[in-house]
């Protein structure tokens, strides 16, 4: 407890940030990861993530497909058998889904 302590102390006078399960000298939150790294992260997870959003799509409907590394799960998983409409922001998953046969894909800039 009294490590804890010294280290909210720190931590509070700017010297450190407190990280799950320590401390780093280097702000966590400063710098965003590059995509390839983001994808490595949870991977198992977001797989199974994109397993159960699968069940929820139907035949011959149209969905939206956001960016980010979890639902370019969702769109590595889509092989429909039927006409399927993603519209999406993503390159990265316009990229995935634009030579699969049932998929039209419409991409979209942000909303």
């Amino acid at each position: 407890m009294t490590i804890w302590k010294d280290l909210k102390l720190l931590e509070d006078k700017n010297l450190l940030f407190l990280t799950r399960g320590g401390a780093s000298i280097s702000n966590p939150y400063a710098v965003e990861r590059t995509i390839n790294e983001k994808e490595g992260i949870n991977e198992r997870e977001k797989q199974r993530i994109a397993r159960a959003a699968l069940e929820l799509v139907g035949e011959n409907d149209s969905i939206i497909i956001g960016s980010g590394t979890t639902v370019f799960q969702l769109a590595r998983c889509l092989h429909p058998m039927r006409r399927l409409t993603v519209i999406t922001p993503a390159l990265k998953v316009a990229m995935e889904l634009c030579h699969r046969p049932n998929v039209e894909v419409l991409r979209r800039g942000c909303w």
